[in-house]
């Protein structure tokens, strides 16, 4: 009895697992600690849901910080691999549980994480490849200072 509990454990991690790599997104959150705060110039900044999402530079208001979320993903259209986009329901759901207002992007990597190639069996000589895109971003979660 303790085998077969063994194997479907190990069952629905592989599954768990697997949900991961197709989906293809991986999002990490750490707490920050420390009490100082924090302000900067402005910049680029889109509103989703009630939550900041600062793109290029800081909020002008005091903040302090909450944590720092890291996010890889796959990006699944050409606009994405050029442009960038983050899974945002994910950070929403990161920043609303962490009682926070939002995140300040502070570093987003593209990159070509390997090659699939399809070979259409009635034309043997329209070989079509595509590039595997990946991208890593950073976030600070942040509060603003009342």
């Amino acid at each position: 009895m303790k085998i077969i509990v063994g194997y479907i454990f190990l069952g629905v991690i592989f599954i768990a697992s697997g949900c991961t790599t197709i989906i293809g997104t991986d999002t990490d959150f750490s707490r920050w600690t420390g009490s100082d705060t924090y302000s900067g110039n402005g910049g680029l900044l889109d509103e989703h849901e009630g939550v900041e999402f600062w793109r290029a530079g800081a909020p002008e208001r005091e903040f302090s910080i909450v944590g720092i979320i890291t996010q890889n993903k796959r990006s699944s259209t050409m606009h994405d691999a050029m442009f960038g986009n983050v899974n945002r329901g994910e950070i929403i759901s990161i920043v609303m549980n962490n009682n926070a207002d939002g995140v300040i992007t502070t570093d987003s990597q593209r990159y070509i994480s390997g090659y699939t190639t399809t070979i259409p069996q009635s034309i043997p000589s329209s070989a079509n490849t595509k590039a595997k895109i990946r991208e890593n971003s950073a976030m600070i979660v942040f509060k603003y200072v009342k």
